[in-house]
């Protein structure tokens, strides 16, 4: 097991834009057709996903789970 301080906030950081770009860009699409919060939440949800997959994967690679 790693115990590699910046592996870890690597991690935590690459989550964060997982979750945030597609959120964002969710916003920026409700906002050009007026649809808020549909995308929002579409995007949220999708980063949300990728997020928490992408963090299962490199916890495996650490060996921490």
């Amino acid at each position: 097991m790693s115990n590699n301080p910046a592996r870890y906030i690597s991690v935590g950081f690459a989550f964060i834009l997982i979750v945030v770009v597609p959120a964002a860009a969710g916003f920026l699409l409700d906002k050009v057709l007026g649809t808020l919060p549909i995308f929002l939440l579409v995007g949220l949800g999708l980063g949300l996903v990728g997020g928490f997959y992408y963090v299962y994967l490199e916890m495996k690679k650490l060996g921490g789970g």
